[in-house]
């Protein structure tokens, strides 16, 4: 920065700022984590401190952070990249199930760095189980993890220390190592019982959890975005209870109502095409592809939807620079916090910093 390489310090920094810091520089990203024991650098000046990211940026330099610091470099922070890498086509980590008495249940198998491999059972739960199940399309509320299954000694151990919360779409969005001290008598299988998504055509990709993010459907074969033309909060229960997700709060995102936290949900869709559009449900209907909806659309990405089946959600960040006014009226003074957020909700989350204040505003879009 300025002409000069510098350290940060840890201040503020977490694994959504790391996993920032490996995507920029296309790393593996997904279960990167930040490193406080790094050895600091004398010889060279700390230029950023209390830096955060939401884990969504491109680049450092759209995080918040602050010039001003009043740290040692015993507080320079490090990162560990793992994980998959940067492109979209990574998240989508291949698993299947192998050696079971039926295509429910069997020894876990991944796809990783062009070839297949085993998963340690280290740290492997019933959560891990169910993630693991979901991304496959199978059974997965009731799944469970498998000790007893017989390790393949041909492939090699691609996962170790695999923990997910349960919630995350992919096993790519969970943690893990790729280092092990595991033999293959430790090679860990799942069973898929309990309610399914299998056939629902429809999935939500890129967000928090498997609850919220951008909208996409299987349409003769390939994914693809729906449009938001005529798409409702109705629409967006359907896919969330054709999802075995919460639908009480459902809300669809779009653009022109809430653009903070459409961006974070959308994500890069440039690769794929917009399979629906003019979407219209009444609200009883099973699964998506029981609406109403045109195959053909003239729409473009900026109108993909995006879909959150929780009532809670990705701040939408209102950011306060020196000053300058924002689209509430608000100025910068001891008062900002009210005046910011009192015209748009009572919930209020306000972050202690000088210049970033965070509302979260509760989408009501029914049409």
């Amino acid at each position: 920065m300025g002409g000069q390489w510098g350290t940060v310090c840890d201040d503020g920094f977490d694994d959504n700022t790391a996993r920032v810091v490996c995507r920029q520089l296309g790393l593996p990203w997904t279960a990167a984590t930040a490193d406080y024991s790094v050895p600091g650098n004398e010889e060279l000046d700390i230029l950023m401190d209390d830096l955060s990211c939401s884990g969504t940026e491109s680049s450092l330099a759209l995080c918040y952070y602050s010039s001003d610091h009043s740290c040692g470099h015993s507080e320079d922070v490090g990162v560990i990249c793992r994980g998959l890498a940067s492109s979209s086509s990574d998240l989508e980590l291949l698993v299947r199930l192998v050696d079971g008495s039926s295509d429910s249940e069997g020894r876990v198998e991944v796809f990783m760095g062009g070839q297949w491999g085993t998963v340690c059972d280290d740290g492997f739960d019933d959560n891990t189980a169910r993630v693991v199940c979901r991304q496959l399309g199978l059974p997965w509320t009731a799944a469970t993890a498998d000790y007893s299954v017989p390790g393949n000694e041909e492939l090699d151990i691609l996962m170790d220390d695999l923990s997910c919360s349960g919630t995350e779409s992919s096993l790519a969005l969970c943690y893990y190592s790729s280092d092990h001290s595991c033999g293959h008598s430790e090679d860990v299988g799942v069973v898929c019982v309990g309610q399914s998504s299998a056939g629902a055509r429809a999935r939500l990709v890129g967000g928090e959890s498997a609850a919220s993010g951008r909208l996409e459907v299987l349409v003769q074969g390939r994914w693809g975005t729906v449009c938001d033309d005529g798409f409702s909060n109705i629409a967006a229960r359907v896919v969330c209870a054709q999802l075995g997700m919460p639908t009480e709060e459902a809300v669809a995102v779009l653009i022109s109502d809430n653009p903070d936290a459409w961006f974070s949900l959308i994500g890069d869709t440039s690769d794929l095409p917009i399979l629906m559009d003019d979407v219209s449900c009444s609200g009883s209907e099973a699964t998506l592809q029981y609406c109403g909806f045109s195959r053909t659309s003239d729409c473009s990405h900026y109108e993909d939807v995006a879909i959150m089946c929780t009532d809670q959600g990705p701040p939408v960040q209102a950011v306060l620079l020196y000053g300058q006014k924002l689209g509430h009226g608000c100025q910068f003074d001891s008062d900002c916090e009210t005046q910011l957020c009192a015209s748009v909700t009572d919930d209020v989350q306000f972050d202690q910093r000088l210049v970033r204040h965070s509302c979260w505003v509760p989408p009501s879009r029914d049409r």
